[in-house]
């Protein structure tokens, strides 16, 4: 559900949601789909997820991150040093598990939507 969120692909959202969906899953890295939603732009899609879709708005990630916003770097030294490096590093790495399984998602998703009968399938993953 968060790949389909990140992409931002509104209309497979809905219909994962109707199947029964957890709204409120995460990752690895304790990221939802809320946060996904919002980290990528995707309004219509944060509207959704708060609204008729009533995911948690409380829920943090393993850095300590809400949806809506970053932590305070400043407040325990998070974000510096050697600190912040590894948090960097953990980022890029999330992106390359990322870019290895959108792949196979986004095939799958073409075979899902077609089942569904939802008119029409996600962008092409270029696209993205």
């Amino acid at each position: 559900f968060a790949l389909v969120v990140r992409a931002g692909w509104k209309r497979a959202a809905k219909a994962l949601v109707r199947f029964g969906c957890d709204v409120d899953g995460v990752n690895k890295h304790g990221n939802s789909a809320l946060h996904f939603a919002h980290e990528f732009g995707h309004d219509k899609l944060v509207e959704g997820l708060q609204g008729k879709w009533n995911a948690s708005t409380s829920a943090e990630n393993t850095r300590g991150f809400r949806w809506n916003r970053r932590p305070d770097p400043d407040a325990d030294g998070a974000g510096a040093g050697a600190d912040g490096e590894r948090e960097r590093e953990e980022a890029e790495e999330g992106d390359e598990q990322f870019q290895d399984h959108t792949s196979e998602a986004h095939h799958e998703m073409f075979g899902t939507c077609a089942r569904m009968g939802m008119g029409s399938t996600p962008a092409p993953l270029g696209s993205l």
